[in-house]
């Protein structure tokens, strides 16, 4: 059992709970198409798919790499395609989905990754669908107070997130991980601006 990650299951919907209450609802929000085919990509939990769920989506898919998050997903969760696979080579056909939602995955994975998850992504992406990508946006519009609760949050993962976590900011963050293949239509921001959700478009 990978320690990190089971720890982090364990955790990371108390923690965070609070926080992401508001961006759930928000998501919920920005997708008015209860039919539309939505993958959560790097799903956790289950926490999101489970509140798409009660709020009337029915067309719901969830991949994630690791066996603990699933195993916390799978308890008192309706969701029947709950995938256990690798989040850059999933294996699902192209173009077979309208909403992605990436949340909170993108900071904590390593760049090589992270560009193999995105381009998965942009794979799996239907024709004038959207990548709802949620993560953090620690820049200069971000509280300052705030962006050190952020990294004091990220050291409770692990060694190697918080590496992968730091590596993130300093590289700039999501706008660079994008250039050249997605376009950013709407930014939202969240946590006193240190959270944004970013709705997107393949270019």
């Amino acid at each position: 059992m990978n320690t990190e990650n089971a720890f982090t299951a364990k955790i990371y919907d108390p923690i965070l709970y609070f926080a992401l209450k508001n961006i759930r609802q928000d998501i919920i929000r920005l997708i008015p198409n209860r039919a539309a085919r939505i993958l959560d990509l790097c799903c956790g939990t289950g926490d999101q798919l489970k509140k798409l769920s009660d709020a009337g989506f029915t067309n719901l898919t969830g991949v994630d790499l690791s066996t603990e998050m699933l195993k916390v997903a799978r308890k008192g969760n309706k969701i029947e395609k709950l995938l256990e696979c690798d989040v850059q080579h999933t294996g699902l056909p192209g173009e077979s989905f309208d909403i992605i939602i990436i949340s909170f995955a993108v900071h904590e994975k390593p760049a090589r990754m992270q560009h193999n998850m995105l381009a998965e992504a942009k794979r799996l992406l239907a024709p004038e669908g959207q990548l709802i990508l949620v993560d953090f946006s620690l820049d200069d519009q971000a509280d300052k107070i705030s962006k050190i609760a952020a990294g004091m949050i990220e050291r409770l993962a692990g060694k190697e997130h918080y590496r992968n976590f730091k590596a993130y900011v300093n590289n700039g963050g999501i706008c660079p991980l994008i250039q050249g293949a997605f376009k950013i239509r709407q930014q939202i921001r969240h946590a006193r601006g240190v959270v944004s959700i970013w709705i997107m478009t393949a270019k």
